[in-house]
């Protein structure tokens, strides 16, 4: 459980950071667009594995 908010804390001061960077014009917006396509890809892909695991166990 401290893993799902840890997690959540780092998504958030990520998404802080990178529009911390655009206001003040330090990146573009598709470096951002990118980067959070890549982070969210992330979170998917583990959500995913975890849940095929989970549904392997109980079969």
């Amino acid at each position: 459980m401290l893993s799902l908010y840890f997690l959540t804390s780092l998504f958030a001061l990520f998404g802080i950071v990178l529009s911390y960077l655009f206001i003040f014009q330090v990146v573009q917006g598709r470096f951002i667009y990118a980067a959070f396509v890549v982070v969210f890809s992330f979170i998917c892909v583990i959500a995913i594995k975890s849940a095929l695991r989970k549904q392997w166990e109980t079969a």
